[in-house]
């Protein structure tokens, strides 16, 4: 089950079934720190009426990205694979961001990529790849590929937002952000 208070945070709590015994370890863990509040990252006011394709094909995922992206004021748009973004993009001209996952069905977030880049229309739109690998190669593989930033999956509200905010300023100034240091979180 989930608890949920405006500013302090969410808890999540469940129940494992095999027995009532806590591991000791479990007992003397920390509690959880609240989730920082979107109002405290820097320039997250920018994100409040920006449109955010969300490319994923776990529904989970998709449900945590866009109640992080209503939390800062954010619209979002979902798509379950690369071809459904294609489609999305195609009849809409006010999509702002993309956030792509990599490994998807139908057509993946590589493949879904060289065919927005290879459209004029879309060339210039930032697409921020979403993955859970953490590994230095991956991440060095979506830039190679031309995603312009790449986050890692959990999300953590402030490193979303702090990846999020430059590149919906890049949309709106035409430049590149200008700490190329902050293009993987």
């Amino acid at each position: 089950w989930v608890e949920s208070e405006l500013a302090r945070g969410t808890k999540v709590s469940f129940i494992i079934p095999g027995g009532s015994r806590q591991p000791e370890s479990a007992a003397a863990a920390p509690p959880a720190q609240p989730v920082q509040p979107a109002e405290t990252v820097e320039g997250v006011e920018e994100l409040r009426g920006k449109r955010i394709l969300v490319v994923d094909d776990n529904e989970l995922n998709r449900q945590i990205a866009v109640s992080l992206l209503r939390r800062a004021g954010a619209e979002s748009v979902q798509a379950e694979n690369g071809q459904q973004a294609l489609d999305v993009l195609a009849g809409r001209q006010d999509i702002d961001v993309v956030l792509m996952d990599l490994q998807m069905p139908v057509m993946d977030g590589y493949e879904a990529l060289r065919l927005i880049r290879a459209n004029a229309l879309w060339r210039h739109l930032p697409v921020l790849a979403v993955t859970a690998s953490a590994m230095v190669q991956e991440h060095e593989r979506c830039l190679a590929a031309g995603m312009n930033a790449v986050l890692t999956k959990p999300f953590y509200p402030a490193t979303f937002y702090a990846l999020l905010v430059p590149w919906v300023r890049r949309k709106m100034t035409g430049r590149m952000p200008d700490d190329r240091s902050s293009l993987v979180v």
